[in-house]
């Protein structure tokens, strides 16, 4: 080994997705008075937040942990956006894909991912889960076909479904499932094909999700294509939190002791 030569440390990549109408990373302003008598005021961080902030920027072994912090839906600069992200749900695929195109940038083989929220901001760490489990991380190159793909899982196994990556990369075939079956089965049978697919092109590679920390989820209302389905991940934790001042440790494994697989928070 040369004195250029260094050997990188795997990453640590933290996803904290907030709740609805939660936005306390840009100081929006709530109402802690009545519609008559209104008080505004700068929301105080969410506990999403103060996980997000709480994350050294490096672990006991020096391993670089970074943050995402996406704030929740309805938090628009419009009550129109308010409106109809807090009471529809709208919002969230946008924010799914956000999140995971996050992943594609920063993901090195061999890093480690944790996935963490609260209310609708649950629901999106879940669904991204769930994509990743369902199609893979994507590589860089393959991101200009990621609106194809992220089409093609949403409405996996649907009667009148079709392959849109296709249309870009025509050799893309996979067998449509018989109609006949449970539409579960269907999703589940495309979706396992298309993932093979994906490989067979060196498109996607599958990565195993160190543990999903989450609370008090919540869906869309209206409409929702995204289910649930087998993921690789260490463990998932529904927690639950004191409110401040309060002091802990998040540990999202299964054997706390193991300090390598842990994310190492300052003490509040």
């Amino acid at each position: 080994m040369n004195e250029h030569t260094t050997l990188r440390r795997p990453k640590k990549l933290v996803v904290c997705c907030d709740g609805t109408w939660i936005d306390s990373d840009n100081g929006e302003l709530v109402n802690n008075g009545t519609w008559l008598n209104p008080k505004w005021e700068v929301q105080d961080p969410s506990n999403v937040t103060r996980i997000g902030r709480a994350i050294l920027c490096e672990d006991s072994q020096f391993r670089p942990q970074i943050v995402f912090y996406q704030a929740g839906i309805g938090t628009g600069p419009s009550t129109l956006e308010k409106l109809v992200g807090g009471g529809t749900g709208a919002g969230l695929t946008e924010n799914v894909r956000e999140a995971y195109c996050f992943l594609t940038n920063n993901y090195v083989d061999g890093d480690l991912i944790y996935l963490t929220g609260f209310s609708r901001g649950a629901f999106t760490a879940r669904s991204i889960a769930d994509l990743i489990g369902c199609v893979g991380l994507l590589g860089k190159h393959a991101m200009q076909h990621f609106y194809r793909v992220f089409e093609d899982y949403e409405h996996a196994g649907e009667e009148d479904c079709e392959v849109t990556l296709t249309h870009d990369i025509p050799d893309f075939r996979i067998t449509l499932p018989s109609s006949n079956m449970p539409m579960q089965v269907r999703r589940e049978s495309y979706l396992e094909a298309y993932r093979k697919e994906l490989e067979r092109h060196r498109l996607t590679r599958g990565v195993e999700i160190q543990a999903i920390g989450v609370w008090d989820t919540v869906g869309r209302p209206l409409f929702s294509h995204m289910r649930t389905c087998r993921i690789a991940m260490h463990t998932t934790i529904l927690l639950s939190f004191l409110t401040p001042p309060f002091s802990f440790f998040f540990f999202l494994t299964k054997k706390r002791e193991r300090e390598k697989e842990a994310i190492i928070l300052r003490r509040y």
